[in-house]
């Protein structure tokens, strides 16, 4: 069986409240979560967060991955509730 070289670009880790990605930016990753838990939400205008969802070793990023099929910016933000550790991997 042939073997696949990851495209991983390298080993991330972050402190619990760490932003990983904020609502508009650009979408040029997929982080795959080895350790901790990010906590994907939604700000309203009137500053009142409503969470999503959380995200936890093993898991997807709903947002990360419709943001990456479809090309466009980040409709939501992402911050770690927990130190984490995971690979960063590029699509392209």
């Amino acid at each position: 069986m042939p073997t696949v070289a990851p495209a991983c670009n390298c080993d991330k880790s972050r402190i619990a409240g760490a932003r990983i990605f904020a609502e508009g930016s650009a979408c040029a990753n997929y982080l795959i979560l080895l350790s901790g838990q990010i906590r994907v939400r939604k700000t309203g205008a009137n500053g009142r967060e409503i969470v999503l969802y959380r995200v936890e070793p093993v898991e997807i990023c709903v947002v990360t991955t419709v943001c990456l099929m479809a090309g466009v910016d980040y409709d939501a933000e992402g911050v770690t509730e927990t130190d984490i550790r995971g690979y960063r991997h590029s699509p392209a």
